[in-house]
C-alpha cells in the first residue's frame, strides 16, 4: 500500500510538471501568426531605435528603450576596447557611463540620415513577456563604406507597461581577418 501511495504521488508530480511545461510551451509565439509578426515588429524598432539613438547621441530616446533595474546587464567584447570586454551590470551602472559619454562628445558619432542596422541571421523568439533576438551584425564606415566589423549579437526584452524594452545586451566582434562577407 504505501508503494502505491508513493507511485501515485510521483505520477502526480510527473503530470504536474508536465502540464506545466505545456502551459509554457503554449507561451511560445507561432512565428507565422499576425501576433508574432506584430510583436517581432515592435522589438525590432525598439532595438534599431536604441541603436540609431546611440550613434546620434540622443540620449533621452537611448536611455527609453532599456529597462531601468538592477538585473540589467550589457558585456560586450571588441577588440578596440583597452579592456577587451566591457561589462555593465545594473541599469544604473550603464547609464552613468553612456550618460557621460553622450554628454563628453563634440558631436555624434554618425549622421541621423544614414545610422541604419545592417542585421543578418536574425532570429527572434518570444515567450510571453519576454523574447530574445539573436542576429549578425555588419558595420561599415558611412562615408567611406568600409567594412569595420562584423558582430554576433543577443538582446533579451521583456514587456515593461506595454513596452518592450532591452533588458540584456550580449555582443562579440569578430576580429576583422575572420569576417566573411
Amino acid at each position: 500500500m504505501k508503494k502505491l501511495v508513493i507511485l501515485y504521488f510521483a505520477i502526480c508530480i510527473l503530470s504536474c510538471d508536465n502540464k506545466n511545461s505545456q502551459n509554457q510551451i503554449t507561451n511560445v509565439l507561432d512565428s507565422n501568426s499576425p501576433e508574432y509578426m506584430e510583436e517581432s515588429s515592435k522589438i525590432m524598432d525598439v532595438i534599431n531605435e536604441e541603436f540609431k539613438a546611440y550613434y546620434v547621441k540622443d540620449y533621452e530616446a537611448w536611455q527609453s528603450k532599456f529597462i531601468h533595474q538592477d538585473y540589467l546587464k550589457y558585456w560586450g567584447y571588441w577588440e578596440g576596447y583597452p579592456e577587451k570586454v566591457r561589462q555593465y551590470n545594473s541599469w544604473e551602472e550603464l547609464n552613468t557611463d553612456k550618460k557621460k559619454r553622450m554628454a563628453g562628445e563634440i558631436k555624434a558619432y554618425w549622421d541621423e540620415n544614414v545610422v541604419g542596422n545592417d542585421i543578418r541571421d536574425l532570429n527572434v523568439q518570444i515567450r510571453g513577456d519576454v523574447a530574445w533576438v539573436t542576429f549578425r551584425q555588419r558595420s561599415t564606415d558611412q562615408e567611406t563604406g568600409e567594412l569595420l566589423g562584423n558582430s554576433l549579437e543577443t538582446k533579451i526584452l521583456e514587456k515593461e507597461n506595454g513596452e518592450w524594452k532591452i533588458a540584456y545586451i550580449n555582443f562579440i566582434y569578430l576580429p576583422l581577418d575572420t569576417i566573411n562577407n
